[in-house]
């Protein structure tokens, strides 16, 4: 929140220059364990089996990002504070709609 302050004309960019740093931190991350051998070649056959899911959830994560900062730009912090606790129990409901259990 203190960050969105006086960033909050340029949320866009800040949600664009989070996104590519986490992108290139994961990247840098799966690399250097595929090169220690940490990732084995089952893990690599369920991404390739799995592509499009694993699309679907960095394309939701790199929508997240900016939706979060645009809105945390603008409201109270308290009321930010409770939109991102309200997130855990959403996310346990809606995995249990989506698989059943």
């Amino acid at each position: 929140r203190l960050l969105l302050v006086p960033l909050c004309e340029h949320t866009q960019f800040l949600a664009l220059a989070t996104a590519a740093v986490q992108l290139l931190s994961y990247s840098t991350i799966c690399w250097c364990q595929t090169r220690q051998g940490q990732a084995t070649p089952e893990m690599h056959q369920f991404i390739a089996e799995n592509r499009g899911c694993v699309a679907a959830i960095g394309l939701f994560e790199g929508i997240f990002f900016p939706l979060v900062m645009l809105g945390a730009a603008r409201l109270p912090g308290a009321l930010v504070q409770l939109l991102m606790q309200a997130v855990v129990p959403a996310t346990v409901a809606f995995s249990a709609i989506l698989l059943r259990r």
